[in-house]
């Protein structure tokens, strides 16, 4: 059994914590590259994806074992259509969830 605490849960823009755990996404909206830095407290097994309005994982960003610290990653938007998503980034049984807009290519 695996057992999940949604630590926030957001629908703006911005920075999240929860946990001792530090989300960001920016620019968001984006057009082409999104960046995702992120941090967490103490070494913990993670996994970031990106998943769509019907709950589909479109991105498999990172799954692994991470050590203390922050961390950067980047969503391309190359195979992506304009749209909104949500980015999950889960460390240990805890998770955030942050809305990520992706507009029309320039």
């Amino acid at each position: 059994m695996v057992i999940t605490r949604t630590i926030k849960q957001t629908t703006g823009v911005g920075s999240l914590t929860g946990a001792g755990l530090k989300l960001s996404v920016y620019p968001n909206p984006f057009s082409n590259v999104a960046n995702i830095v992120y941090y967490i407290p103490e070494d913990e097994m993670i996994s970031i994806g990106l998943y769509d309005d019907l709950g589909r994982r479109v991105q498999w960003l990172y799954e692994g074992e991470q050590n203390a610290g922050d961390y950067h990653l980047n969503i391309s938007s190359a195979a992506l259509s304009a749209g909104v998503y949500q980015l999950m980034f889960t460390a240990g049984d805890k998770t955030i969830m942050q809305k990520v807009v992706l507009m029309n290519r320039e």
